[in-house]
């Protein structure tokens, strides 16, 4: 694969959702298959030092196979894209789903305490009264093991069904965050809770939030998904409606957001929430959402790209900081300013401070 701070890769798929995934899969064959050994060897690690020590792939994949029949159920669009990425890359579905649904199924295998390992994203909405030109802006950084670096892409997708879409992700996956035809926009950012289940995993949760075309829609899709693991989900969409949706596996809180910036980062902030939060506020993601929070009031009305990109590539606070250079093996792999007016997905490849920003269009 490519080294970090390159041209972030874009990817072109159309058709049913099981020929986008064949090809998919066909297309990054090898890579797919290293970014499966390099997750799976993380989610055993952790396992098997902080939480269950016996804990092995056959036990993961019971996992995912269980939460594929559920998606199968619940979701049979993105379990036929699963499929067909299987079939392309030559994994079997439970492995696709395992490498998907990573940071939600490593939970529902074991408990671990410590640091922020794989993980750890700082996201932001901004409404239209506090940017310089009264548009709707989203946008975040994209923290993950520095090992999943290579593997970050771009996947254009045009379904036979279904809205098009731009979508940043990593090979052989779908959708972490991204804008569609409509305008709508879906991100996320990652949450730990102790009610981990099998079940439907983030990106088909962020999947089926980018076939929507309103905000409503969308926190529908969100609040009906059996979810298996914890996460904060942003929406916001082209008539300039904003929602931050805290969710754990069988709880979602809804905040509107009307007016200012919102921040969250990687702690339950909901207080019902907080109580089955497995990390609890650690210190990187307090720090981080203190950092943007006040950046961003003091652009307060001037908010702007070119500010959010200032932003994700601040390193104010080192080890604690929003941009991260490889801290306890997790760096900022790559940072995207999402624009519903706009249909645009604005993102970077690496870290902020010194990769090439691309606009790209659904």
């Amino acid at each position: 694969m490519r080294s970090a701070n390159q041209l972030l890769q874009v990817v072109e798929l159309s058709g049913s959702r099981r020929t986008m995934g064949e090809a998919f899969g066909e297309q990054l064959r090898e890579a797919i298959r290293q970014l499966y050994a390099v997750r799976l060897r993380s989610a055993l690690l952790q396992a098997n030092e902080q939480g269950r020590r016996d804990a092995t792939e056959a036990d993961l994949l019971r996992i995912a196979l269980a939460s594929h029949r559920i998606t199968s159920d619940f979701d049979p669009e993105t379990a036929e894209e699963m499929e067909g990425i299987a079939r392309g890359s030559g994994l079997d579905v439970e492995q696709v789903m395992a490498m998907n649904g990573m940071t939600d199924l490593r939970d529902a295998l074991s408990w671990w305490e410590g640091a922020e390992l794989f993980g750890g994203c700082t996201a932001i909405l901004a409404q239209r009264d506090v940017t310089s030109d009264g548009t709707l802006l989203a946008g975040q950084t994209w923290d993950l093991g520095t090992d999943n670096m290579p593997f970050v892409v771009a996947v254009r997708r045009a379904p036979t069904a279904g809205p098009r879409s731009i979508c940043l992700t990593t090979v052989g996956c779908l959708p972490f965050l991204g804008v569609n035809e409509h305008g709508l926009v879906a991100g996320t950012t990652n949450l730990r809770t102790r009610d981990a289940r099998p079940g439907v995993v983030y990106v088909s949760v962020i999947d089926q939030a980018l076939r929507s075309k309103r905000v409503a829609e969308a926190i529908e899709r969100v609040g009906m998904s059996p979810r298996s693991g914890a996460h904060f989900f942003y929406l916001a969409d082209a008539e300039g409606s904003a929602a931050a949706l805290e969710c754990t596996a069988r709880r979602l809180d809804r905040l509107d957001v009307v007016g200012g910036a919102f921040v969250h980062t990687n702690h339950c902030l909901v207080p019902e929430h907080v109580s089955m939060d497995v990390d609890a506020a650690s210190a990187s993601s307090e720090a981080r959402r203190a950092r943007m929070t006040a950046l961003a009031e003091n652009r307060r009305g001037s908010l702007d790209v070119c500010a959010l990109k200032s932003f994700f590539a601040d390193c104010d606070g080192g080890p604690l900081s929003i941009c991260r250079d490889d801290i306890e093996g997790t760096s900022t792999n790559a940072a995207a300013i999402l624009c519903p007016e706009k249909r645009s997905l604005i993102a970077c490849h690496g870290l902020p401070t010194s990769a090439p920003w691309v606009e790209l269009c659904a």
